[in-house]
């Protein structure tokens, strides 16, 4: 229902119920309310050539969250033949025949400004968002058995502003620049995830990827990356063990996933009925691991693996000692290295006595085994700046077209992700 008082005030209301066949079907409906309402108070302000329009708005809404499909049944996974006989599975998270649909909740608060005759406009608005018993997978160790479980249990709340600008400085009879920007930030805190789980795992790798994993745990923000990383002493120094290997720590916390905020730009030029447009997007904050980096650097393609060493030799060649070895694949203290060797120095502390200590390192050993049972090398900041969309247009008008059919006819040509910054 929709009603609106006086051109200036205007509210809005529904409400619905959704069922699906995925949910429980004893339990399979769900419920939801919404509402809205704005307050054009612009209409009270005498008109002038700068403020042209304003809106206060303010927004509830419900929207139901059902289950996947066969997340309540038994199914089985079809497999490779044995010979001539089929094979099949169990999932390796069980089915819940009480799963039902969820509710995501949210708020909104906003203002518009349109200034100078609509050549200028702010758009700004706060969401609270909480996302309430929504189907969801719990992560179980696979010596149970399986490896997750389904259930109607957690809770997460989503806050955050967005801001968005437009405006369109040049507007002439052959040419107008018009442009528009964007800015969002998100807070996203685990609330509660299950009763008497406080932890939840929702993608993990195995030591091959410093058994990197990406966790949700209650009363700290969602998408926390945990993982192994290089042990310090107090000064810094990485701690080796008596065969040049480093010692790791395990389960530490590195970073998140989320960013601090990103946004977006686009910008246009039209000179008669030619155009041009831009869009470049923007992100800051955030980390994520990078499994390719580790892959390439692991098996031997990666640029770190090649070229010269700090004595200048590849650093692919045998390592060699003064004592005489000479091996592709072993490690020997610095102090009776060659000057002719090969090989990645390894520096640090012994982790028993604490006194500085040396190694080479053939590179196989460093970057196959020593360094892939390490996370933190292979973290990344997800920062960027990239040059989304640009697109060059011609407008045909119906001048041109003659006697055809058509009013106008715009031909463009366009590209995507262009660079990466």
């Amino acid at each position: 229902a929709s009603v609106g008082y006086d051109d200036f005030l205007f509210l809005d209301g529904s409400i619905r119920k959704d069922w699906s066949s995925t949910a429980d079907s004893q339990d399979n409906g769900v419920l939801t309310l919404g509402a809205s309402g704005s307050f054009v108070f612009s209409n009270f302000i005498p008109k002038n050539n700068i403020f042209t329009f304003g809106k206060l708005r303010a927004g509830f809404a419900q929207a139901p969250q059902f289950p996947n499909v066969y997340q309540t049944s038994e199914i089985y996974n079809t497999g490779l033949a044995y010979g001539t006989f089929p094979t099949s599975s169990t999932q390796s998270i069980p089915n819940n025949p009480n799963l039902k649909g969820g509710i995501r909740e949210e708020k909104e608060y906003g203002i518009d400004l349109k200034f100078f005759n609509n050549r200028l406009s702010f758009d700004v608005s706060y969401f609270d968002r909480t996302d309430k018993e929504l189907p969801s997978s719990l992560s179980l160790d696979a010596s149970t058995g399986i490896t997750g479980a389904l259930g109607n249990t957690g809770i997460q709340t989503y806050k955050g502003f967005e801001v968005a600008f437009g405006g369109t400085p040049i507007r002439t009879n052959n040419f107008e620049r018009t442009i528009s920007a964007n800015f969002a930030t998100l807070e996203r805190e685990v609330v509660a995830i299950a009763p008497g789980i406080t932890r939840n795992i929702i993608q993990s790798g195995n030591s091959n990827m410093g058994n990197v994993q990406l966790v949700e745990q209650v009363g700290e923000e969602w998408g926390a990356i945990y993982g192994s990383r290089i042990a310090r002493d107090a000064n810094g120094k990485a701690k080796l063990t008596s065969t040049g290997t480093y010692v790791r720590e395990l389960g530490v916390f590195l970073g998140n996933v989320l960013p601090d905020y990103t946004g977006g730009l686009t910008t246009s030029f039209v000179y008669k009925n030619l155009s041009l447009d831009l869009g470049f997007d923007f992100q800051e904050g955030g980390k994520y691991y990078s499994v390719s980096n580790s892959l390439i650097n692991r098996t031997g393609v990666g640029i770190a693996t090649v070229g010269d060493n700090d004595l200048g030799n590849p650093k692919r060649d045998n390592v060699v000692s003064t004592t005489g070895v000479n091996s592709p694949t072993t490690t020997i203290l610095n102090s009776i290295v060659a000057p002719n060797s090969g090989g990645v120095l390894v520096e640090g502390v012994d982790s028993v006595t604490g006194l500085d200590v040396a190694y080479r390192m053939n590179t196989r050993t460093y970057y196959g085994n020593n360094l892939r049972q390490i996370t933190e090398p292979f973290l990344e900041d997800a920062s960027y700046i990239k040059w989304r969309t640009v697109r060059l247009g011609y407008t045909f008008n119906k001048k041109e077209l003659g006697k055809t059919p058509f009013e106008k006819i715009n031909v463009a040509l366009y590209a995507n992700n262009l660079w990466l910054i």
